[in-house]
């Protein structure tokens, strides 16, 4: 945001963690914004989604709804919460997925939408302050050490290049052990 407006833009931003019945707030609260934008972008499909589209119904305000991961997706398999989503993603001007695979996880649903894949990016000096050293080539993966991550398929991943690089090492960096069925342990010993 500070970027944004050091270039001139003019940016807000509003903090909402509301779910259920207690996003209407939110919603007035984006819609009483609305005069002053040009373009909502919601940082996620559940909520923020839903109260972008519902605060923008009405006007020409675009609106973009960032599609991070299966949580965004969720939602569409929910009774609950199916119908407000279907919504909020279809009447969005652009859909923007973290990932292929979040972007075909949103087509079994929606295959009329095609979201832009964006992957998210960072400032790399910012997180670039001690330089990691190693003498042997590895694989980083980071994030929740859960099978719906993907793991078994980087597990596989892993031990075919590993077959090919010898010295190839994988660190896992999460919350959790890989408690996750391994086909062939004889290479968890360079993980």
């Amino acid at each position: 945001i500070d970027s944004m407006r050091a270039r001139g833009h003019v940016v807000g931003a509003i903090e909402m963690r509301n779910r259920g019945l207690s996003i209407i707030p939110s919603v007035w609260r984006v819609r009483r914004l609305l005069p002053s934008y040009d373009v909502i972008h919601a940082l996620d499909g559940n909520p923020l989604g839903i109260i972008a589209w519902l605060a923008s119904r009405g006007t020409a305000k675009k609106v973009i709804i960032s599609i991070v991961g299966s949580y965004s997706i969720a939602p569409l398999y929910n009774w609950k919460t199916r119908w407000l989503m279907r919504r909020a993603y279809q009447s969005a001007h652009t859909i923007v997925s973290i990932s292929s695979f979040t972007s075909l996880e949103l087509q079994k649903k929606l295959p009329h939408l095609h979201p832009i894949i964006i992957p998210p990016g960072i400032h790399f000096a910012t997180f670039n302050q001690k330089h990691h050293s190693s003498s042997k080539p590895f694989l980083l993966s980071v994030g929740p050490v859960e099978e719906r991550k993907g793991y078994h398929i980087s597990l596989r991943a892993f031990q075919e290049a590993k077959n090919k690089i010898p010295h190839l090492q994988y660190v896992i960096v999460g919350k959790r052990p890989l408690d996750f069925h391994v086909a062939d342990v004889s290479f968890c010993e360079h993980i």
